[in-house]
């Protein structure tokens, strides 16, 4: 299951980016579903586009862009979630959790503000481990 939060995707390395948005609304029309949003603008000035798609608990989805390329786009995130997170922070410098800006080297390098690691710890591990590996 994706989590709540701000998400980077690509198909190959160097090729186009797209940054969504996972909600889950507690009240208005989309309660109870998983809304999809994609993200625009930089990171100054981040603007949501409407809901492009909303996964109801029933399990159906309903599609407001009608595209093949929203569909790749989920299944990328699906795929990938955790680096999709860690890429929205590399290339936004923002939380990847609440969209904060990234102020410090040690939230940059991790992705995520301090607040939201607490919620999030499992970054922090992706991170380490990532780090660990690259190191030997």
């Amino acid at each position: 299951m994706v989590r709540d939060g701000y998400y980077a995707v690509q198909e190959f390395d160097g090729g186009h980016v797209d940054f969504l948005r996972i909600s889950r609304p507690k009240k208005n029309k989309f309660a109870t579903a998983i809304k999809v949003q994609t993200v625009h603008g930089n990171p100054m000035g981040v603007k949501l586009s409407s809901p492009v798609a909303a996964l109801w608990p029933s399990g159906t989805l309903s599609m407001y862009v009608r595209t093949g390329r929203i569909e790749d786009m989920l299944l990328l995130l699906v795929a990938d979630s955790q680096n999709a997170a860690r890429l929205y922070a590399k290339k936004m410098e923002h939380c990847c959790r609440c969209n904060a800006s990234l102020t410090d080297d040690r939230s940059r390098h991790y992705g995520i503000g301090p607040e939201c690691e607490k919620h999030w710890p499992h970054i922090i591990e992706i991170v380490n481990l990532e780090d660990a590996m690259n190191a030997l």
